[in-house]
């Protein structure tokens, strides 16, 4: 892709996460592009959406505010995008050092950052993981939602996060209170 269609494709991507943030006032802002070394970035945060902090080992802490990169890379978008979360949280796709999320399980050219957007909102209420080895980085949080008395508390509580369905393909009419698995769109 060259460089002019990155450009456009990722002044495009900026565009929908305004519709998202003016569909979702008080619970998804975002700020402008800037460029960074490794790739173009978007500072942003979810409100209202909770998550599990493991604090000395205890994952009782609960988190409702959570400021995000999302990263276009250089090669984006045969490369896919990519999520950090300024303080990661307990999950099993979650880096716990980096803050690195892993969004997808198979990528496509036509992924959008409000689909990032919308992954990390279920991956953060605990209704969305991927427990394939190559996508685990908390085992220990995996261990957690398997464990049968675990298993109730999830997902967990979250604000509806209002998308435009013609920017959310595949994705589900309602945001429901059931958890699944990361999987391919």
């Amino acid at each position: 892709m060259s460089p002019g269609l990155r450009a456009r494709r990722i002044q495009e991507e900026h565009k929908l996460l305004g519709r998202l943030q003016a569909r979702n006032p008080g619970v998804f802002q975002c700020g402008p592009v800037r460029a960074t070394d490794e790739g173009d970035e978007i500072e942003a945060s979810l409100s209202e959406t909770s998550a599990i902090v493991n604090l000395e080992g205890d994952p009782a802490a609960i988190q409702t505010a959570h400021t995000f990169r999302l990263r276009f890379p250089r090669f984006f978008p045969g490369v896919p995008l990519e999520a950090w979360l300024e303080r990661p949280v307990f999950h099993p796709n979650i880096d716990p050092e980096t803050g690195f999320v892993c969004l997808w399980t198979r990528t496509s050219v036509g992924d959008t950052a409000v689909e990032a957007v919308r992954r990390l909102h279920k991956i953060l209420s605990l209704e969305m993981y991927n427990a394939e080895a190559d996508h685990l980085m908390q085992p220990a949080a995996l261990a957690w939602l398997q464990d049968g008395a675990n298993a109730a508390l999830a997902p967990l509580p979250r604000a509806h996060l209002a998308c435009e369905p013609s920017h959310a393909a595949g994705a589900p009419k309602t945001d429901g209170p059931r958890r699944r698995r990361l999987e391919p769109l």
